[in-house]
């Protein structure tokens, strides 16, 4: 049934595309307060595992819809009834196209013709090593979230943290964390959380909502939290998805996944159960080891715009041979 439907939604760009080098220049000479940095573009050359993964370890995906500014991997099974390549002019609206802001290709997902009710977001640096079933996701006909109150914090200068605040001052708009917290006094207290626990009990003290604990991860999302955001936010969302670049005061896909955890449409999940988050450097063998062992249900390899890689092809092959060990049969999607 319609209803029982679960989509993927993977963004994508090919760094590497002379006409896409070429749009992205031409606009990056008149945009400020960017953040362009070359590792969110650099391709680690591992996609193809992420539908590998997709396809042996959540075979009950209903359609991967791959969202891309137009190009596609060479290997990539055009043919495939399960895959929707959607370029950026499918469904973003043109006055904010072409657009080389990941924000701006969250923002508009709802827009993606025939895309689901219920859907998966991956980054393309996210990754599934285990068989997974449909609950750690989507339960009761919600999303599957953890919510744990956490300050915003930052290890280093241009950080995400920005666009973390922004996102709790929209919530904080609409919303009385404790307020949300009594209404829903069972998702926010429960045993599943662990030890984690401890942290509503601790924040519980502000007024305000100071934070949400983050996910890095595939994060589930109902495709109407999107419809009502635009509708009630219609002027921020419109402003962020007419930036050409990241700035560090929009916006992103994770004002979605706080609304839906602050109004109570979600399935309390251990954070545990959800997965590793990891960033790359020159010494990536605590990596290769949780590939090779499937040590954790969904991994992100994120690439930090602060470190340096001093031997990006000796890492990126590296990884790839790990993934390899684990999920070394092509799948549909590879032609």
């Amino acid at each position: 049934m319609q209803e029982d439907k679960i989509d993927v939604v993977i963004p994508w760009v090919n760094g590497a595309d002379p006409n896409w080098i070429k749009e992205k220049r031409r606009y990056s000479k008149v945009s400020d307060n960017i953040d362009d940095s070359v590792n969110r573009y650099r391709d680690w050359d591992n996609l193809q595992y992420i539908f590998r993964g997709i396809e042996t370890f959540m075979p009950w995906v209903n359609d991967v819809y791959f969202v891309t500014w137009g190009h596609v991997p060479d290997w990539l099974n055009m043919k495939n009834a399960a895959l929707k390549v959607i370029n950026h002019e499918d469904y973003i609206p043109h006055k904010y196209l072409p657009t080389f802001s990941s924000h701006t290709i969250e923002l508009n997902l709802h827009r993606i013709n025939g895309l689901s009710e219920r859907f998966i977001y991956f980054n393309d640096d996210t990754f599934i090593l285990k068989f997974l079933y449909k609950d750690l996701f989507f339960k009761n006909g919600v999303p599957c979230d953890y919510a744990l109150l956490s300050p915003i914090e930052s290890d280093h200068r241009y950080s995400t943290a920005d666009i973390f605040v922004t996102n709790i001052e929209v919530i904080n708009d609409h919303f009385i964390v404790k307020d949300s917290i009594k209404k829903n006094l069972g998702k926010w207290f429960t045993p599943k959380y662990g030890k984690r626990l401890i942290q509503n009990f601790v924040y519980l003290y502000y007024n305000r909502l100071i934070g949400l604990r983050g996910s890095h991860l595939p994060n589930p999302y109902l495709k109407s939290t999107f419809e009502r955001l635009w509708e009630v936010e219609y002027e921020l969302l419109d402003s962020v998805s007419s930036h050409k670049f990241r700035t560090y005061r929009d916006v992103n896909q994770h004002l979605f996944r706080f609304w839906q955890i602050m109004s109570g449409e979600f399935y309390p999940l251990s954070p545990v159960k959800k997965g590793i988050y990891r960033v790359v450097s020159n010494n990536n063998d605590e990596i290769r080891r949780i590939i090779e062992t499937n040590g954790a249900n969904m991994l992100c390899i994120n690439e930090n715009a602060t470190i340096e890689i001093e031997n990006f092809e000796g890492q990126k092959e590296m990884i790839k041979n790990s993934f390899e060990k684990i999920l070394p049969k092509k799948s549909s999607f590879e032609v």
